[in-house]
């Protein structure tokens, strides 16, 4: 990175070549693993295949007949046994997470599905995210308090003046960012 920050080009170049860094750090620590198959759920088992075919087999007896009792109550154990397949599934998932470093947690967290990469982020009212855009002004405002977002100017950056203030930072800022650089 720059030593001296005098401009604006300055200023978006130590920008850059910080987010490179992170990028870079995250790629070598937490490489990106495929998933072989996307239709194997891990929830899903033979006991659930089979009692689905019962419960389809018994709609069509039911719809025959007029006598939907059998098909309810085996359509209620096999709502049973899926809903407990599912929150089962959902604790290994969360037990596992608690075992792995940090950055593994995240990238499998955000891996779990697609939308709790969009959609994960809970706001200050108690809404969440529906964007990227949220995203990342939401984790602006929370990792970077007091911070303003500059919105890229439809001019070039060149042009504009801007003065800025000389911050040395506190103490507790430079412990804060040593520990999260090196």
């Amino acid at each position: 990175m720059t030593d001296k920050i005098s401009n604006f080009t300055d200023l978006e170049t130590a920008a850059k070549q910080f987010q490179d860094a992170i990028v870079f750090v995250y790629k070598e620590n937490c490489p990106l693993t495929v998933r072989r198959n996307n239709r194997n759920i891990s929830w899903w088992n033979q006991d659930l295949a089979e009692r689905r075919n019962k419960v389809c087999g018994l709609f069509n007896v039911a719809k025959k007949s007029g006598n939907w009792n059998d098909y309810k109550r085996t359509l209620t154990d096999y709502n049973k046994t899926l809903r407990q397949a599912k929150r089962g599934s959902w604790r290994r998932h969360c037990e596992e997470i608690e075992k792995a470093p940090e950055c593994a947690r995240l990238h499998r967290i955000l891996s779990k599905d697609e939308q709790s990469a969009v959609s994960s982020i809970q706001l200050e009212n108690g809404e969440y995210t529906t964007s990227e855009k949220g995203i990342l002004e939401e984790l602006f405002r929370v990792l970077f308090p007091g911070s303003e977002i500059i919105m890229e100017p439809s001019e070039r950056w060149e042009s504009l003046e801007h003065e800025f203030l000389k911050w040395k930072g506190s103490r507790e800022d430079w412990v804060a960012s040593k520990r999260v650089i090196s």
